[in-house]
């Protein structure tokens, strides 16, 4: 245990001062390609999960820079129909007759709904500016640690047992509580433009879908049989065990931050 967390902390050293100057320093259309370089590799990792074939795998693989591309470009909605039209079609002449037709489209759509689509709500966040990614990572990544230590050291009521038996309704507490201090701090700190009252509330609104973001990917990985996602990121697991979180409380901001008016009027992605 001491050794996986001494793992954990140094990958952590080393891949965060990559990340902050990668949102800070890279233009939007970079930063698109990062943020489908980290929706690919998640993307074969649920498929693996589920055991996709490898022609579907490769094609929602490609399918996934697609989406995140065409949502940077402004044509996310076609590019979203063709993909499922095109997976369908593959699936026709590859899959060897109609058994198990539904059971091999499946994971490929879902997924690509799961993982680029949602993480697709970054890109407008990072246009309207950089300081807004890390106002959703730092609250992500502050509301998981509160509830992984809160948890462990106070933990004793279990929050979804089927799903997550480590979990707790004290970790939950933490946090949403941990969520709304790391939203303050950084509306006093970084984000000034969001009024206080709202701050209190996406971070709050984040703590809370942080753990459905969570819990969504346990129920996965449950379903399939494993404990992670993957080794892409020694310690802590796959790339979608670290994205699991964001995959909900992006989009979740991204809706706030319209709705309350702070980077414009509400619009639907297409």
């Amino acid at each position: 245990m001491k050794m996986k967390s001494k793992t954990r902390v140094l990958t952590a050293i080393v891949l965060l001062p990559l990340f902050v100057a990668a949102v800070v320093g890279l233009p939007p259309a970079y930063f698109a390609m990062l943020l489908a370089l980290a929706s690919a590799v998640a993307l074969a990792e649920f498929y693996i999960m589920y055991k996709v074939p490898r022609v579907l795998m490769a094609v929602g693989i490609a399918l996934a820079f697609a989406l995140i591309w065409a949502r940077h470009e402004g044509y996310f909605f076609e590019t979203l129909a063709a993909s499922v039209l095109l997976v369908s079609s593959i699936r026709l002449f590859t899959g060897g007759g109609p058994k198990g037709a539904l059971s091999d489209v499946g994971p490929v759509v879902f997924g690509l709904l799961y993982i680029p689509v949602l993480m697709s709500f970054q890109l407008p966040l990072h246009k309207a500016g950089w300081e807004y990614i890390i106002f959703l990572y730092v609250m992500i990544w502050s509301s998981d640690a509160a509830a992984y230590y809160v948890g462990s050291f106070i933990g004793k009521h279990k929050l979804y047992e089927p799903v997550s038996p480590n979990k707790t309704w004290e970790g939950a507490a933490g946090s949403v509580l941990a969520g709304s201090i790391s939203a303050v701090l950084l509306k006093l700190f970084l984000v000034r433009q969001i009024p206080l009252e709202k701050a209190v509330m996406i971070g709050l609104a984040a703590g809370v879908v942080a753990i459905m973001g969570d819990l969504v990917e346990s129920l996965f990985k449950r379903d399939a049989g494993v404990k992670d996602s993957g080794t892409f990121l020694p310690g802590h697991g796959g790339m979608l065990d670290k994205l699991d979180g964001a995959l909900f409380v992006g989009p979740m901001l991204y809706w706030l931050l319209t709705a309350f008016g702070v980077i414009g009027s509400f619009k639907l992605p297409f």
